[in-house]
């Protein structure tokens, strides 16, 4: 026989940005002696302005020992959203810079510019993709790994 089990949507009405979501979630009752299959399922819904790669980890530390269980989380990216052939006239695939076409992508997912670390990943990356020298940041990193 199915069992139904209550759904609890954090924020319940729309959105919100990570830092009080995460709140929201610390602040859920305790999950006590409660059997599995009466733990109420979680929906998540935030905010982010910029990438969170470790969104999953934080999510289930803030619902670890609470009366949920995370089965889904919707992320709103504040960003303009814009697509990347609207916000320039049209161009040559050649006459395209990477780095612009990377900070409009970037604008277009998330407010703000890209932190100077995400930058010099990125253009870590174009010089390996140009088949230049590797710059001396991934060089002395390789040097450590190896």
């Amino acid at each position: 026989m199915p069992r139904t089990r209550p759904l609890l949507r954090v924020p319940p009405d729309a959105a919100a940005p990570l830092e009080q979501v995460l709140e929201q979630l610390r602040a859920l009752p305790a999950r006590g002696d409660l059997a599995d299959d009466a733990v109420p399922l979680l929906e998540v819904r935030l905010q982010l302005s910029r990438p969170e790669p470790a969104l999953r980890a934080r999510l289930d530390e803030a619902v670890e020992g609470r009366a949920a269980r995370l089965v889904h989380w919707q992320v709103e990216y504040t960003g303009d959203g814009a697509a990347l052939g609207d916000a320039a006239p049209a161009k040559n695939l050649s006459d395209l810079d990477p780095v612009d076409v990377f900070r409009r992508r970037w604008a277009s997912k998330f407010e703000g510019e890209p932190t100077p670390e995400i930058m010099a990943a990125f253009d870590d990356l174009l010089a390996e993709a140009r088949g230049e020298a590797v710059p001396a940041r991934a060089a002395a990193i390789a040097e450590v790994v190896s």
